[in-house]
């Protein structure tokens, strides 16, 4: 054999070496990546790695668990539960299928602002993301299992010492973390094949579809010193692509709904005063209608949270005149849909019966409660 025969096939050699070596290194990757994590239900899955006079999970969610976090209600709140400052403990929840564009923090507990002082607020965190599978039923009453693969970039968060919610931009490459989404897709089909191919036989009649979603990973790292307890607390987190916050804090009180002199429909608190709910420009827009019309307050809830509005329509000369009623929620400074009233084409004012409060309807009573239970659903899905 001479020498440049030797050469060449030392050559070939090699790079079917490399090329063994390759695919042998991606599927041991792929397989030994996988993480198995463990999630209670609800409306966001998540768990904590302590929790303040944690209970029962099996039987019970505890007054400071990591749900708290997903309620957008400030009267609750996260508290870890470990001795000491809570450096080191994590939250785990998942965020769903698409990728927003702001993280919203309420840091602390901020039922009030002396709560917020007392307790430890968090300084930094280290956020980790995962892409997620559950597989045809890994889901039960008592909670779900997730598979996991975790991406390659970790990013540190700084959060400001502030009462209120504060604004940060979402820290990961959208465009890298969906491309590795998809390529996890493609592992997930090849090492999961067989057991997906099992589960087929047993869940006929049963969607066979794997949740795909993310998962985010958020770990203290360092806390702002309470002045009293040693409890690190968060109250709420949310992503959203939205720039701002429309939702009053429910650590507010509402103190009056108004009309101003322009015809807008504006909101008092007792922390601010002033806040937009409606005007004449919004709706115009809103039903892409150009006719001439006026605002009025037909009625505001006894307990402040909503309002009837009615939008009027008058044609000069001709003593015709058009109504169209509206429900706004004053809170969530937004008008509801007429979808989450089925049939209900008129709003009569607000009624109080047995202590629950209702808005009045050509089709009866129908209760607040249940309207607001549906728009909390549309806007955790949609991420508000």
């Amino acid at each position: 054999m001479n020498r440049i025969t030797f050469l060449l096939l030392f050559l070939l050699f090699s790079i079917l070496l490399c090329i063994t070596q390759e695919l042998f290194a991606e599927t041991e990757t792929a397989t030994s990546s996988w993480q198995k994590l463990f999630f209670y239900d609800g409306w966001v899955r998540n768990f904590s790695s302590s929790e303040l006079d944690e209970v029962n999970r099996f039987e019970d969610i505890g007054p400071y668990n990591a749900a708290n976090l997903f309620d957008r209600d400030n009267t609750t709140a996260w508290v870890e539960g470990v001795p000491g400052d809570g450096i080191g403990e994590v939250i785990y929840f998942t965020i769903g299928k698409e990728l927003k564009k702001n993280i919203f923090i309420e840091n602390g507990f901020q039922k009030s602002e002396s709560l917020y002082e007392k307790n430890n607020r968090i300084k930094t965190a280290r956020i980790t993301i995962f892409v997620t599978f559950m597989l045809p039923g890994d889901v039960t009453e008592i909670g779900s299992i997730l598979q996991c693969r975790q991406y390659d970039k970790q990013h540190i968060i700084h959060l400001k010492d502030v009462y209120g919610y504060q604004k940060i931009k979402f820290p990961f490459n959208q465009e890298k973390l969906s491309n590795f989404s998809a390529k996890t897709m493609v592992l997930f089909e090849k090492d999961y094949r067989a057991e997906l191919d099992k589960r087929q036989e047993y869940t006929s009649g049963i969607s066979a579809e794997c949740y795909i979603g993310y998962v985010v990973h958020l770990e203290i790292l360092d806390i702002y010193k309470g002045s009293e307890w040693d409890d690190t607390c968060l109250t709420d987190i949310w992503f959203s692509s939205q720039d701002e916050v429309k939702r009053i804090p429910a650590n507010q009180t509402i103190t009056s709904v108004f009309k101003d002199e322009d015809g807008n429909i504006y909101i008092n608190t007792d922390k601010q005063e002033n806040l937009l709910l409606t005007g004449n420009t919004e709706l115009a827009i809103e039903q892409a209608t150009s006719e001439p019309f006026r605002l009025e307050i037909l009625q505001v809830s006894p307990d402040m949270e909503w309002v009837q509005i009615d939008q009027i329509f008058g044609y000069s000369g001709t003593g015709k005149v058009e109504e169209i009623n509206h429900l706004y929620s004053v809170r969530l400074r937004s008008r509801v849909d007429y979808s989450f009233m089925p049939d209900v084409f008129g709003i009569h004012g607000f009624a109080t019966e047995n202590g629950v409060l209702y808005v009045n309807t050509n089709m009866g009573l129908i209760s607040l409660r249940r309207i607001w239970q549906k728009l909390e659903k549309v806007r955790l899905l949609q991420g508000e």
